[in-house]
């Protein structure tokens, strides 16, 4: 009960923001800046895309198409100006091959079982040209720091870096690994499909 009524709260899109301000979004946006610099003129899939805070974080010549499947923060997305939305999921994303240059799938992975996840990255390859930023929290659960933030998480598959790994080499050729930490740990790596590569 208190879990539904904690989500319901959080679904309302300012206060997701204020949620997303306080985890620190911002030193998470210092530390990812230097990967997302490259979107210059591209077109750039945002998938789970929140209230669209990303966009800001972009080029603004980039070409940014928002995309998640929660109709509450697409009216988050809308109240910041919008632009081009589609409401859908991961799991079908309903686009062409190789139609985007980029796509950004940041702190979605912890939502999706195994076989859900394995599936989006298989989307997701199937539609991007170039590259995926991907980031995710991380589960550490000798940090109280970590236990604390997953306990009030609505993701309910925290995976080590490790796992994280092995899921996207099933279909990417990881170019950029790391791992940072702000609160929660973060895995962060650059990939590129493996159907775009030279054999």
């Amino acid at each position: 009960m208190l879990d539904r009524l904690l989500h319901k709260v959080v679904s309302n899109h300012r206060v997701y923001d204020l949620v997303q301000w306080a985890a620190g979004a911002d030193k998470v946006r210092a530390r990812m800046a230097p990967l997302l610099n490259g979107a210059d003129n591209q077109s750039v899939l945002d998938v789970g895309a929140g209230t669209g805070a990303l966009r800001s974080w972009l080029p603004g010549n980039c070409r940014y198409l928002w995309m998640d499947n929660d109709p509450e923060k697409l009216q988050g997305y809308l109240s910041r100006g919008g632009g081009l939305a589609v409401l859908g999921s991961a799991l079908q994303l309903g686009l062409a091959n190789k139609s985007v240059d980029q796509a950004l799938f940041f702190a979605v992975a912890h939502h999706l079982a195994d076989a859900e996840l394995v599936l989006a990255f298989h989307e997701l390859a199937r539609v991007v040209k170039h590259k995926l930023i991907f980031l995710d929290p991380i589960d550490c659960p000798t940090r109280p720091v970590s236990r604390l933030l997953w306990s009030i998480d609505r993701g309910s598959f925290p995976r080590s870096q490790e796992v994280l790994r092995g899921f996207l080499e099933e279909s990417y050729v990881l170019e950029q690994a790391q791992v940072f930490t702000v609160l929660h740990r973060y895995f962060v790596c650059v990939a590129r499909p493996r159907s775009t590569m030279v054999i």
